[in-house]
């Protein structure tokens, strides 16, 4: 009885104790704006039994905090993009993003653009509470019910810096090489598209991973379980519509490009 009535003091005091703040009105000024935070980009979980929310700070880096409904698990990120739950309610994905002020360090010191900061992706196992990030990842997608395959594109690889060496001078059958090389590269042109890029395929529940090279068009079904590309190479063949049936890893071409056609 005695705790009881202790703790309705408290509670009674702490009521009392904050009435004149109430009261009184604090000027608004710029310090105030800037301890203001907005909530947006809620998300509930399929089985609703996680939130995600972001949280933007008027000054400073977002970030998102994901939160089982019962209030048991938190796991908090910053600077996150564009974010979901897999259909099955077992990993949130997410892309995260370089601070302000890696981002501000990055051209100050005038960094190349290979080096500077890149996107990465988080991989939040929900079940066990691990988490995976996958460093330099421009963006990833998922189909509309993927529960176990994600899509990913990675950055390319920096450059190494080429060391500079002392070369004779160039003789006359030197100086012409350079307009051969062009003629080269006109006859690569013709030799096919090249213009996809590299995909990966991840596998959430083993981490296995698929790479598909000279990507254009792509599209998932419902499911997850099919992946729809275009396929692109630099050659004259193997240009067409496939489809890689992810339950068993095969790929089937769907239709042939016209550069398939033997004249």
């Amino acid at each position: 009885m005695i705790k009881a009535q202790s703790k309705i003091l408290v509670f009674a005091l702490a009521a009392i104790l904050t009435v004149p703040a109430i009261g009184q009105k604090k000027p608004l000024t710029h310090d105030v704006y800037d301890s203001w935070k907005a909530i947006g980009g809620i998300t509930l979980s399929n089985n609703g039994q996680w939130l995600s929310y972001t949280i933007s700070p008027q000054e400073g880096n977002n970030f998102v905090e994901v939160k089982s409904t019962d209030g048991t698990k938190t796991f908090k990120y910053d600077n996150v993009a564009a974010n979901r739950f897999t259909d099955d309610n077992k990993f949130f994905i997410a892309t995260l993003t370089p601070s302000r002020e890696e981002n501000k360090e990055a051209t100050d010191k005038k960094v190349p653009a290979d080096k500077r900061p890149k996107n990465k992706l988080l991989i939040l196992n929900l079940q066990t509470g691990q988490s995976n990030i996958l460093e330099r990842i421009t963006s990833f997608s998922m189909a509309a019910e993927a529960s176990d395959w994600i899509l990913y594109r990675a950055e390319p690889p920096i450059k190494e810096e080429e060391k500079k060496e002392d070369k004779p001078p160039l003789t006359d059958s030197q100086e012409k090489e350079p307009a051969k090389q062009e003629e080269k590269k006109e006859e690569k042109k013709m030799t096919g598209h090249g213009s996809g890029n590299e995909v990966v395929l991840h596998q959430l529940s083993t981490g296995k991973e698929i790479k598909i090279a000279n990507v254009g068009l792509q599209q998932w079904n419902k499911a997850g379980t099919m992946f729809f590309y275009q396929a692109t190479p630099e050659t004259l063949t193997g240009h067409g519509l496939l489809v890689l049936d992810l339950k068993t890893e095969k790929t089937t071409p769907s239709s042939k490009g016209s550069h398939n056609t033997e004249p």
